[in-house]
């Protein structure tokens, strides 16, 4: 479950996709196979980590990953809106676990962490 907390600590579920028309685009790009392998990619880098920032999963060099489909075949490819929709799928697989999870930009060291940051919290109750 994602969920996104307030400046007063109050939580709220979310239950949607950002860029929904460009994630469908994206998305019809990739076989069902592919997206199973790659949403299988995520779950196995996040484990059981208490914080993530979807920008660190991949890596740098997608080739012979099961990410490389999101840039050679859902985006044509175009490694910027790839990012985008990498992101969207971290945000899909985060959306439909069990457990809570908030996100945020932040910097790390003084330096901005270009994807958003996640980490596990409470569930509301």
């Amino acid at each position: 479950m994602l969920v996104q907390i307030d400046g007063n600590g109050n939580a709220r579920q979310i239950d949607s996709t950002p860029y929904r028309v460009d994630y469908d685009r994206w998305r019809a790009g990739l076989t069902d196979a592919e997206h199973d392998a790659i949403m299988l990619e995520i779950e196995r880098r996040m484990g059981e980590k208490e914080i993530e920032s979807a920008s660190f999963i991949p890596g740098k060099d997608w080739t012979g990953t099961p990410f490389w489909p999101i840039y050679a075949s859902a985006c044509n490819q175009d490694f910027d809106a790839a990012r985008k929709f990498f992101g969207l799928l971290v945000w899909e697989y985060i959306r439909g676990r069990e457990d809570c999870w908030s996100f945020g930009r932040y910097d790390v060291r003084n330096v901005a962490v270009e994807g958003l940051i996640y980490f596990r919290v409470k569930c509301p109750e």
